[in-house]
């Protein structure tokens, strides 16, 4: 009696461990699906497994700059067509740094502009035309002293051309005078003669003596006027030296200057970027998806947003996915676009139809479960799957 009590006992456990562990094991494991037709049966594989709608696709809008918030258009969660207003800000502030830097800007090109078309072209000119000129004196002071040296001056040459009369003059008075000495002393000539003679000679003397003078005038004065083109030619040698220590300094301030140019355009390009974006359309963050949801959303009607500061987060609704957890024995059934058949907790009498789009690397724990993460694409998405959505899915293998 007592062994029958006990073998009762054990069925009765064995039972409720199988009512207890049985839908666990079923759970993941391929279902078949039969099809019947006239003449043949096919059956199907599919794996069951469970999960969440996940959004694909989102974005933090994140203000790079400082904005008085104007009016806040929407509510948490609030569904957005694209071009919606999100809200307004007052764009003041940064619309006159832009428009600050344009001025600035303005004003480098210009004074660049200047530098290059007044200082260099004018340094340039003064170069050339001191170079022009220091040319023609070399060649002045060449010709002056070529002269100098061959006595071949036309002022100098006239002059010695005169002294060499005067000397032959000088020499042929003073044989005149000393062969009439000579006659006077004999008595041949009266003194009145001889005086004659030596005031003759005495004059070719003072005009030798004369010419002579003018001669060493005439070089001396020649050799001034070198003197000076020598010391002019100095003083344009170092003129166009300092010209072109101005045209290097000028060179050096417009690469300064085109550097400056770069550096500002580039912070005004920055600047411009800040309200260069998709969700930003004049004074208004709008909606810059087709369809999508507001969530996170941190502002309110005259706050101050501060920079780099996330003003709220825009959900893609046509980036919805089923995001589910597969068993790692039933891992390997599964390939990508696999079908997929798509039930959700809201409404189960519906069902949609989806492929598999990607399967993770590596496996996590769940539940105390070995799964592997796979996202599933919802085809006919009717408006009804929101984000975060429990569904159920079955998986063709």
């Amino acid at each position: 009696m007592k062994k029958k009590k006990g073998l009762i006992i054990s069925i009765v456990i064995v039972i409720i461990l199988a009512i207890i562990i049985l839908p666990a094991i079923l759970k993941g494991k391929p279902k078949q699906e039969s099809t019947s037709q006239t003449t043949t049966t096919e059956t199907k594989q599919v794996v069951e497994a469970s999960g969440l709608v996940k959004v694909n696709k989102s974005k933090d809008v994140i203000l790079d700059f400082t904005s008085d918030v104007v009016n806040v258009s929407v509510k948490e969660g609030q569904k957005l067509k694209k071009g919606d207003i999100i809200m307004t800000l007052d764009l003041g502030d940064i619309k006159k740094e832009i428009a600050d830097k344009v001025r600035v800007l303005k004003i480098e090109k210009l004074e660049l502009e200047k530098l290059q078309k007044n200082t260099v072209q004018s340094t340039h000119n003064s170069i050339d035309s001191k170079e022009q000129e220091l040319g023609r004196i070399k060649g002045d002071l060449q010709v002056k002293e070529n002269y100098i040296k061959n006595n071949n001056e036309p002022d100098i040459e006239k002059i010695v051309n005169s002294i060499k009369i005067l000397e032959d003059d000088y020499s042929q008075a003073q044989k005149d005078y000393k062969q009439n000495q000579e006659l006077f002393a004999l008595g041949t000539i009266s003194k009145n003669e001889l005086d004659n003679l030596k005031s003759s000679l005495d004059k070719v003397e003072k005009s030798l003596k004369e010419a002579t003078l003018s001669l060493e005038s005439a070089k001396y004065s020649k050799q001034t006027e070198v003197d000076k083109l020598k010391s002019s030619i100095k003083q344009s040698t170092t003129e166009i030296a300092n010209l072109k220590l101005d045209l290097a300094q000028s060179r050096t301030n417009i690469d300064i200057k085109k550097e400056n140019v770069s550096k500002l355009e580039v912070e005004l390009q920055q600047l411009k970027d800040k309200l260069n974006k998709s969700h930003i359309s004049e004074n208004s963050l709008i909606c810059d998806v087709e369809n999508g949801v507001v969530t996170d959303l941190n502002a309110t009607n005259g706050a101050l947003i501060q920079s780099n500061t996330k003003v709220y987060t825009l959900l893609d609704l046509d980036s919805l996915v089923a995001e589910v957890e597969i068993p790692e024995e039933y891992v390997s059934t599964i390939k990508l676009g696999a079908v997929v058949k798509i039930l959700p907790t809201a409404d189960p009498s519906k069902e949609y139809k989806g492929k598999v789009i990607s399967i993770a690397e590596q496996a996590i724990e769940s539940n105390g479960n070995t799964v592997v993460k796979a996202q599933v694409s919802i085809d006919n998405n009717d408006g009804l799957l929101k984000p975060n959505f429990n569904v159920d899915v079955e998986i063709a293998e």
